[in-house]
């Protein structure tokens, strides 16, 4: 009867364990350090249209891809060797390509050889950060770099002279361009800039900086 009690107390943990992960908005699985998959959450499913069922004993690449599982490779190393350890990588999956903040978390039973994955997707904040980037260096009306970008490309260019033996520094000034605004309004004094900007941007050699 005790055995029948604490086998019924298990399953019920079990199934109260599956229905926190399901439910999770990340991928949580378990894999063996021969890399195949114990365990997996339904995330896996809705990424990459794996069941749980079918997803048990497949390798690791199989699942998230070569690519992806190449960029892992050496944290994998370091948790089966007993850390814990946190990286960014990119996945291929059904709704496209995500990007994830993974943690691979060791066993405390270093006699079980398994590890803990939790991968988190962080796509929308990688792109609002690229934006937020992307404006702080670049001019909203033209979309070429600003001055502050411009600084940093130049001392980066002349402290790394291996690379960038030469330099030649081009000034352009726009004649007249006040006329245009004062006679024609400044939102076409704004297009005339975006079509100067588009010119250069057109003349650009392989290595050019505007």
């Amino acid at each position: 009867e005790q055995r029948i009690e604490t086998q019924s107390l298990l399953n019920i943990e079990k199934e109260r364990l599956k229905e926190i992960t399901d439910n999770v908005p990340a991928l949580v699985s378990c894999v063996n350090h021969d890399l195949q998959y114990t365990f997996s959450n339904r995330a896996y499913e809705d990424w990459f249209g794996i069941s749980a069922s079918r997803i048990l004993g497949m390798y690791m690449p199989d699942v998230i891809g070569e690519a992806s599982f190449k960029k892992a490779e050496k944290y994998l190393d370091q948790v089966m060797s007993g850390y814990k350890v946190a990286f960014e990588n990119t996945i291929p999956t059904l709704e496209g390509v995500k990007h994830v903040q993974t943690t691979l978390i060791p066993n405390k039973d270093k006699n079980i050889n398994e590890f803990y994955i939790l991968s988190l997707d962080i796509s929308e904040l990688k792109q609002l950060q690229e934006t937020l980037i992307f404006e702080a260096s670049h001019d909203l009306l033209t979309g070429l770099p600003n001055r502050r970008a411009f600084m940093e490309t130049l001392n980066n260019m002349l402290n790394n002279r291996q690379d960038h033996p030469w330099l030649t520094l081009f000034f352009l000034d726009l004649d007249g361009f006040k006329i245009l605004n004062d006679n024609y309004g400044h939102g076409f004094g704004d297009i005339v800039l975006k079509a100067v900007a588009d010119v250069i941007r057109d003349s650009f050699e392989p290595g050019d900086f505007a």
